[in-house]
């Protein structure tokens, strides 16, 4: 409980050296917000003590952006990918499974279990992001960008925000996951287009019987 704390207290303070992105960024963030139907209120800031881009605030949500240079094909990937946590509400998921692992701070699995929530809600931003047949990235342009990032910054616990990427390990685990996610997709196909060749042609020697 005391090291949440501190770590909540630690955020606050960084908070304090927020600034607001330039106005260029605005449209294509409402370009972002208008491909997924998401009208919510989302403010922009860049923090200097960021280590990763990353979205805080379950109820007043924010994106906060290392200072860096971006291409804009970088910084629109970016974005959508904290976008996508926000309209999953996986702030909220994230509030309570902190809450729950202060309660029950005694059981052994349930830090494990926290970990795990943030992995498999990352993996459905994933997915969301370019595992769709209607995703705007590429598989592999989409990862390129989070082992980039994740190479320029050492792993960072952030417990009241979701991060564009964690370590390399995290990340191997979710491009595994989406490579599971696309098999498990190929084949579900296979058997649908199966079933309906199969019936089609039981419908052609019925037809033919009679």
């Amino acid at each position: 409980l005391i090291r949440t704390c501190c770590r909540r207290s630690a955020f606050k303070d960084m908070e304090k050296y927020n600034t607001d992105l330039k106005e260029n960024v605005l449209p294509i963030l409402n370009t972002i917000c208008t491909r997924h139907q998401y009208y919510h209120m989302i403010r922009l800031a860049e923090n200097p003590f960021v280590p990763v881009p990353m979205i805080s605030g379950a109820a007043r949500r924010m994106i906060l952006l290392p200072e860096d240079t971006y291409d804009m094909q970088e910084l629109e990937m970016i974005l959508e990918h904290e976008l996508v946590h926000a309209k999953k509400h996986d702030l909220v998921y994230k509030q309570a499974a902190l809450i729950t692992r202060i309660v029950f701070w005694f059981v052994p699995d349930v830090f494990r279990q926290e970990q795990d929530l943030d992995e498999w809600c990352e993996t459905c931003c994933d997915i969301e992001m370019c595992g769709r047949s209607n995703s705007v990235w590429k598989k592999k342009q989409y990862f390129q960008v989070l082992v980039k990032r994740a190479q320029e910054i050492q792993e960072q616990e952030v417990n009241v925000c979701y991060a564009l990427c964690g370590d390399m390990n995290a990340i191997c685990r979710r491009m595994n996951r989406m490579k599971q996610y696309a098999m498990a997709v190929e084949e579900k196909r296979i058997r649908v287009i199966g079933s309906v060749l199969v019936s089609l042609a039981l419908i052609l020697l019925c037809g033919a019987g009679s």
